[in-house]
């Protein structure tokens, strides 16, 4: 049994389709399902 998601699939397809850029939060939220999470690195 797979875990439920914990975020909008409206959202996610409002990204995919270019109708929004996404918030960090949201893409947070995406990315959690993978383990993931959003960030930036210094340029070396």
């Amino acid at each position: 049994m797979h875990a439920p998601l914990k975020f909008d699939r409206r959202a996610l397809q409002d990204i995919e389709q270019g109708r929004s850029e996404g918030t960090v939060q949201t893409m947070n939220k995406i990315l959690s399902a993978f383990g993931l999470k959003l960030g930036a690195m210094r340029k070396a």
